[in-house]
């Protein structure tokens, strides 16, 4: 009887107390989702649409901080009725905690052009986050890529890479591209 309550008491810790203070990982994608949304709804024009199926997120919870990042990639087609597209990334993070009458939100830190016709396609299921150290409120986004070789033709760049950016998690932080050597 004991082992029941010492694996029922394991288990109401880790499901039912909310790990970093915000939620699961589904409310913070769903929040996400929603606003990549408003995103897209903002920055098309009448003709561009968003290809979901292209959409990923990834997610990084810290429980030593109570952080909370959210990498979205994102990509919008047909620009002015044209045969393009455009991916963009969007970092959202927490920036204040939760007080009653006041839930946690996350913010919209940055949006950026990461790839796209003629500049390199973006693998956008494969976004890796990690923290540059545990000082530091920044943090290291890193994508495969394929970029255009002398030889690609605008449909189809071959040459495989990496993509790394990083950012720091506070008000006014931006996307910083890490060029290669």
């Amino acid at each position: 009887m004991k082992k029941y309550i010492i694996a029922a008491s394991l288990l109401l810790v880790l499901f039912v107390i909310p790990a970093s203070g915000y939620g699961n990982d589904k409310a913070i994608t769903d929040e996400v989702n929603a606003d990549v949304s408003k995103l897209v709804a903002l920055m098309k024009d009448s003709y561009a649409e968003e290809y979901e199926k292209a959409r990923g997120i990834k997610i990084m919870t810290d429980n030593v901080d109570n952080n909370v990042v959210a990498v979205a990639v994102f990509t919008i087609e047909s620009f002015g009725l044209g045969n393009n597209y455009t991916q963009f990334m969007a970092v959202f993070t927490n920036l204040s905690t939760a007080s009653p009458g006041h839930p946690q939100r996350l913010s919209l830190l940055d949006v950026k052009v990461v790839g796209g016709h003629g500049l390199r396609a973006v693998e956008f299921g494969k976004i890796n986050i990690r923290k540059v150290n545990i000082k530091e409120r920044k943090v290291l986004i890193t994508m495969p890529s394929l970029e255009y070789g002398p030889e690609d033709g605008m449909c189809c760049p071959s040459i495989k890479s990496n993509i790394q950016y990083s950012i720091e998690l506070a008000v006014g932080g931006r996307l910083v591209e890490i060029k290669k050597n």
